[in-house]
């Protein structure tokens, strides 16, 4: 079983989406995040530059600041992650609340119907019986099943 990052999307990549277009539409959704990532890779560059060099002290200056940035981008994605479930689930509220509405409407309109329906069928038996009382009491001489009886 493998595990997945889902994302706050649902999904890690659209259909037919490609690598530049999901990382534009990540950093759209969590701006900080890549800003964080730089930060870091920055302070990591700077680090490594200062070994090289042999500046030990603000080669740790800079590691301390990596750390700092490495908080920050988490800090950032977590609260991030946290802001968009948040707007997902009030956007899904309302979205159940007019589907909601939507069924009642349609519960009122097919309840007019039926009663419009009942009305128009009472009706009609009404005119049926009364066809039935007026054809029976002509001297009892009717039409019947297989002609005039």
């Amino acid at each position: 079983m493998s595990v997945q990052n889902i994302g706050t999307s649902g999904r890690v990549k659209q259909p037919g989406e490609s690598f530049i277009s999901m990382v534009s539409r990540k950093s759209k959704e969590n701006p900080l995040v890549p800003l964080g990532t730089v930060a870091t890779c920055f302070a990591l560059f700077m680090a490594f530059q200062n070994t090289r060099r042999g500046n030990s002290k603000t080669m740790n200056y800079w590691l301390r600041a990596r750390i700092g940035a490495q908080f920050f981008t988490v800090v950032a994605l977590v609260g991030g992650t946290y802001y968009i479930n948040n707007q997902n689930s009030a956007k899904k509220a309302q979205e159940e609340a007019e589907a909601a509405a939507e069924r009642e409407r349609e519960k009122l309109a097919f309840e007019e119907r039926l009663k419009a329906a009942e009305e128009a069928h009472r009706l009609e038996e009404e005119a049926a019986k009364a066809r039935s009382v007026s054809s029976s009491s002509s001297n009892g001489r009717g039409w019947g099943w297989f002609g005039r009886s």
